[in-house]
């Protein structure tokens, strides 16, 4: 689990690089209509009964513009913000990320450089201007297939697989000694009338494959 919250809080999130790609966050995160904020709940295991819902796992509350660009992205532990991200854009491209902790105080900043068309890399350095972590990441249109980040002493490469509506379909992490840090499928059990998914079924298929959490998400609309 370690390595799963290192993937999702230190590497930039594979959903909102713009870079020069003209589509939306939205579009890219496989989303439709005019959404204002994602409300994403995440359950130990199956979720069968009412009383399965006060066992939240953990939560992201995502909020975007008019124009279904990212504002932020905030992530609870058990109801508790512990980190926040705030995209910084130049002529509507994203050329960084601000890092705020759970008290909002910044502990990271983050400049996004372009090596080719799929190529770009993130610099993260911490508020001593020291390096944090390096990441070099991998687009196709416009969505993160891979990324391999330089933290500390260890190096993270990570998989991720989409289906041709542009929804997350598995992602797979290995360190630097080709051990599988983790690997997730994921099931899409229910949409609502807009066609986003409000349920799905996370399984962990190291091993063996087993329902690991049980993610519902509300959305609010402009």
């Amino acid at each position: 689990m370690k390595a799963y919250v290192l993937s999702s809080l230190i590497a930039i999130l594979f959903i909102i690089v713009s870079c020069s790609n003209p589509i939306s966050d939205l579009s890219k995160d496989g989303l439709h209509g005019q959404i204002k904020m994602i409300i994403e709940n995440a359950y130990v295991g199956a979720m069968n009964t009412e009383a399965d819902t006060a066992n939240v796992f953990s939560s992201i509350i995502t909020i975007y513009d008019k124009k279904g660009n990212l504002l932020e992205k905030s992530f609870y532990d058990q109801g508790k913000m512990v980190q926040k991200i705030i995209p910084q854009r130049s002529h509507k491209r994203l050329i960084g990320n601000t890092r705020l902790n759970g008290d909002g105080i910044p502990m990271l900043t983050s400049t996004i450089r372009k090596i080719s068309e799929t190529e770009y890399e993130e610099i993260q350095l911490n508020t001593q201007g020291k390096l944090f972590s390096k990441e070099k990441m991998i687009f196709d249109h416009g969505r993160k297939i891979s990324g391999t980040i330089y933290y500390q002493t260890v190096e993270y490469t990570t998989n991720y697989s989409f289906n041709n509506e542009g929804l997350l379909m598995s992602q797979t992490q290995k360190n630097n000694t080709g051990e599988e840090e983790y690997n997730y499928d994921y099931e899409y059990i229910q949409f609502d009338e807009n066609k986003n998914w409000i349920r799905r079924n996370d399984y962990s298929s190291k091993g063996s494959k087993e329902l690991k959490y049980t993610t519902i998400r509300r959305y609010e609309y402009y």
